[in-house]
Parts: C-alpha cells; sequence; structure tokens
C-alpha cells in the first residue's frame, strides 16, 4: 500500500499543533509577581483597567483577564482598530461593573431576547407558511361570534312580549291586520 508523504506531513502537523495547544499554560495574568509583597487589595494590577474607570481591584484583574482573552481570539486589526479597541473596553468595563461577568442567570435571561424583531429578521419563510393559519383562524372566530349574536338576538326576540299571551306569536302592531293574514 502505497504512503502519502505530503498528507502524512499534513497529520503530523496538526498533531502538533493540536498537541501545543492542549499543553501550553494559559496566559499570565497582568499583576505582581509573586516574589514582590505587594498587597494586591492595595494596588491595582498592572494593565489598562484601573481606577479610573471606577472598578475594584478585582474587577480590574478580570476586566483584564477579558481583554486579553477578546485580543487572543479576535485580534483587532485594520485602520479602525483603536476605535474598535476603545469600544471593546467599555463593553467588557460595561460588562464587569453590571455584573454580568460569570453571572450564568444573565445568560440564561438574556437567551432569546431579541423580541418579535427575530422573526421579522430571519424567519420569513416560516411566517409566510403559517399566515394562512392565522387568517383561518380568525375567520373562524368571527363566525363562531357571528353565529353567537344570531343566537342571542333570537332568543331575545323570542322573549318579547305577545297579545294572547303565547311566546312566539306576532308582536302587537299599529296596523290591523285581517284574520286570514295573521296566520
Amino acid at each position: 500500500m502505497p504512503t502519502h508523504p505530503p498528507l502524512d506531513r499534513l497529520h503530523r502537523h496538526t498533531q502538533t499543533k493540536r498537541t501545543a495547544k492542549r499543553t501550553t499554560p494559559p496566559p499570565t495574568p497582568s499583576e505582581p509577581s509573586a516574589g514582590e509583597t505587594t498587597d494586591r487589595a492595595a494596588h491595582y494590577p498592572i494593565g489598562h483597567f484601573g481606577p479610573q474607570h471606577g472598578l475594584t481591584p478585582a474587577q480590574a484583574w478580570d476586566a483584564q483577564q477579558l481583554l486579553n482573552r477578546a485580543n487572543r481570539r479576535r485580534p483587532l486589526r485594520g485602520p479602525d482598530a483603536q476605535a474598535r479597541f476603545a469600544l471593546r473596553m467599555g463593553g467588557i468595563i460595561a460588562a464587569v461593573k453590571g455584573g454580568r461577568v460569570g453571572n450564568s442567570a444573565f445568560g440564561r435571561k438574556l437567551h432569546g431576547h431579541r423580541g418579535g424583531k427575530v422573526m421579522a429578521r430571519w424567519g420569513v419563510r416560516h411566517l409566510r407558511a403559517i399566515a394562512p393559519l392565522g387568517s383561518q383562524a380568525a375567520a373562524a372566530k368571527r363566525q363562531e361570534k357571528k353565529a353567537l349574536q344570531d343566537t342571542d338576538q333570537r332568543e331575545a326576540w323570542n322573549e318579547l312580549p305577545r297579545p294572547g299571551g303565547g311566546a312566539g306569536a306576532r308582536p302587537q302592531t299599529s296596523v290591523h291586520w285581517p284574520e286570514e293574514w295573521a296566520e
């Protein structure tokens, strides 16, 4: 059976990359090294976030971790990278201050949060498919309401007082009817 050297090289390369990803330690946090005896509560970690953003030292550390992860996963490039970096920092600060970092309840609450616009934007085919069902249901409801109204009117008509005391007889009018027409 012939071997395929280029394919073997590709498999080796892929396996090396996968192993390297699993074995490399995570990036170090931007904070004083363990050799320094600084009090972490008194000093902010080294990084982009600090007291000027209204964050506590622990929040600043969390924010820096989020920024590091975002920059690692989605690096900003291009002419507007500086502006997008400022927006990224603003979003991270808002999330940390708002208590949304590490809050799984917030994520569950946010699920399906776009309201009625999601179906209007993305579910047009589905909405067109179910549109006749809505019109049929509305027509059935109108028929049911009309039938109920007709029944109520008939019952009200039958409840009217009749000459001769019997229900269902002709109502008294000012016109004189000959006896043979009344039957």
